[in-house]
This record gives C-alpha cells, sequence and structure tokens, in this order.
C-alpha cells in the first residue's frame, strides 16, 4: 500500500521490514495509529530518525489528547540513512507507552506548566483561571474558552532524542525482526491484559 508524502518512504521500509499492515490511507487531520500486526490487537505507531541528526519528531500540536492517544500504543522507532537517493533503515528500537513515560512526563511537564521564560501560560494557570472565573459568576461559554487556552499550549513537534529512546526500549534483533517484534507484542500483550 502507498503511503502519502513526509517520511512515508521511510514508513514504506518500517512496514514492509517488519510485516505490519498499514492502518488506513495516508495522513489524516484525525489521529490514526500508522499500524498493526496480524494476531494481535495493538496499535503501533512508526517513527524514524536521520542518523546524522539523532533526534525524532513527533507530531504537530502536541496536546494532552494526543499524549492520551500515544499512551494507548506502541511505538517502532527506526534510524535510517540517506544516500544516492536512497533510504536505508539501520537500527530499530521497540517500546512500550510505559518505557515512553519519561518523555510524556516531560512533554505533559511543558503543557502544563511553562518554564519561567515562556510568554504563554499553562493549563495549570488556566484551571485557577478557569475557577476564578466560575466563582465570580462567569456568564460566558466556559468551554469554548477551555478549548482555545488548551490549544494554546500544545507543543510543535517535540523531539525525542534517538539515544534515549535506545535506552528505555528494547533493540530488535536485525537477524529477525519480525520475530523479535512478535516476541515484544506478546509479551506486552500478556503483561497489559
Amino acid at each position: 500500500m502507498n503511503r502519502s508524502t513526509q517520511d512515508d518512504v521511510r514508513e514504506q521500509l518500517q512496514l514492509e521490514s517488519f510485516g505490519l499492515t498499514p492502518i488506513g490511507k495516508g495522513r489524516s487531520n484525525k489521529y490514526v495509529p500508522d499500524a498493526t500486526a496480524d494476531g494481535f490487537d495493538i496499535q503501533i505507531e512508526l517513527k524514524s530518525s536521520d542518523i546524522d541528526k539523532g533526534r525524532i519528531s513527533t507530531c504537530r500540536e502536541f496536546g494532552l489528547k494526543k499524549l492520551s492517544e500515544y499512551k494507548k500504543v506502541v511505538f517502532i522507532f527506526s534510524q535510517y540513512r540517506k544516500a544516492n537517493g536512497k533510504t536505508e533503515l539501520l537500527k530499530h528500537v521497540f517500546c512500550t507507552p510505559q518505557q515512553l513515560s519519561p518523555f510524556f512526563d516531560k512533554v505533559e511537564a511543558r503543557i502544563r506548566q511553562p518554564s519561567e521564560r515562556c510568554t504563554f501560560g499553562g493549563l495549570n494557570e488556566w484551571e485557577a483561571a478557569k475557577k476564578h472565573l466560575l466563582q465570580n459568576g462567569f456568564s460566558g461559554n466556559i468551554e469554548r474558552l477551555a478549548n482555545t487556552f488548551e490549544r494554546g499550549t500544545r507543543q510543535n513537534d517535540p523531539r525525542i532524542k534517538w539515544d534515549d529512546v535506545a535506552q528505555w526500549g528494547t533493540v530488535l534483533d536485525d537477524t529477525r525482526p519480525r520475530e523479535h517484534l512478535k516476541e515484544l507484542l506478546t509479551k506486552y500483550t500478556k503483561e497489559n491484559k
């Protein structure tokens, strides 16, 4: 199946390397994980990192809703090199949501309470302001304000360091990637019943 733009070549290589089935067709304005594996009721998010950059892009407008969605899927991170117009996948790391909790916690902290240098408020400040508004008889649509504030606290593509995912997750055996992935998915399924 062909994917649309962006990192599609790498994603297609990941799908083929692990024998995964893509979910949906191309990109969407609604979050849809990238793939599933036959025999497992688990959704998989595929991400990749240029070996020279060492960072993994997540997504635009990363807010609490995206965080909640990402905590329901497992991840395969692939490191790649692009040379002479060809893309080569070099190394793969499998991560569960639990293994990614240091990253998730960091993003949530930034959403809730940005650094003092930031000129914008966080969701913690909004909760205090919302409480004050409600206690003082605010008659407008508080949910519209809440949606506006929540949208403004979303992070613009927070990056994950390749070294971090390699430390937190499990490096997949490149001599038997499909089999190793199935073993990890089986273990994850048993531990998360």
